[in-house]
């Protein structure tokens, strides 16, 4: 038993180890070379704008349908008490529907970003400092690109 753990031990580390030394080599040959260095990078940072541009087409509709309820909101507060009823339904047939359908984005968003950013680790630690969907959470975190939320 202490020899099989000794030898995952020793297979961790040297896994490890070429990992390191695969992002150092990939980050070295980054260096030096613009945003679009190689046509690869240049696809990818092509993706990462995409994926930006998308993210912010969510949060615009995310508003977009919070006005509209706003709107309806106050329509409905103008009625007479005894006539809110149907109105008041489909407020809130609408919430539900906008809350799943939200939900069902997020959900494939956080996916394909997920995808994304392991694309960038494959490519080194050059290539996802140049993504501008990191940069865009650095400054909306105060420089934390660990926080995603």
């Amino acid at each position: 038993m202490k020899n099989v753990i000794i030898a995952v031990s020793l297979s961790a580390v040297f896994a490890l180890m070429f990992v390191n030394a695969a992002g150092a080599l990939a980050q070295t040959s980054l260096k030096g070379k613009s945003k679009s260095g190689s046509p690869m990078m240049a696809k990818m940072m092509e993706g990462c704008e995409e994926m930006k541009a998308q993210k912010a087409k969510m949060r615009e509709d995310g508003k977009a349908g919070d006005a509209r309820l706003t709107d309806q909101l106050a329509a409905m507060n103008r009625m007479s008490a005894d006539s809110r009823v149907g109105p008041l339904a489909a407020i809130v047939t609408e919430v539900v529907e906008q809350k799943i359908a939200m939900d069902a984005r997020k959900a494939s968003m956080e996916d394909a970003m997920m995808r994304h950013m392991m694309k960038h680790t494959g490519m080194g630690g050059g290539s996802m400092a140049q993504c501008p969907m990191m940069k865009g959470m650095d400054e909306k975190s105060g420089g934390d690109s660990q926080s995603v939320r």
